[in-house]
């Protein structure tokens, strides 16, 4: 069993400079219902050799260290291209009926 669970596993990499968002452990207790756990996002400011990852808010904030575990990369928004749509008029014929 450990093995097949250590096949499914994927290594997160982290980057300096690389944005990030931070999953918020606290909001398992009172959960939102349509309440995001993830916030962010985070810079990653240094990375330790045992997990530990500093990272920072964008405006400025304090830097602190988080497990490495509780962050998953940011992809940024915005690379969706925009689709032209052709309109198409449906006509339908009403039956008549004799009376």
């Amino acid at each position: 069993m450990k093995r097949y669970h250590d096949a499914k596993l994927r290594l997160k990499v982290f980057e300096v400079g690389q944005k990030v968002w931070l999953y918020n452990s606290r909001l398992k207790m009172f959960p939102g219902k349509l309440r995001s756990k993830w916030n962010g996002p985070y810079e990653v400011i240094s990375i330790t050799d045992y997990g530990a990852i500093e990272i920072q808010d964008l405006k400025g904030g304090q830097p602190f260290k988080v497990n490495g575990h509780r962050l998953k990369p940011y992809i940024a928004t915005g690379t969706f291209q925009k689709l032209e749509v052709e309109t198409v008029e449906l006509i339908a014929e009403i039956p008549t009926y004799a009376t």
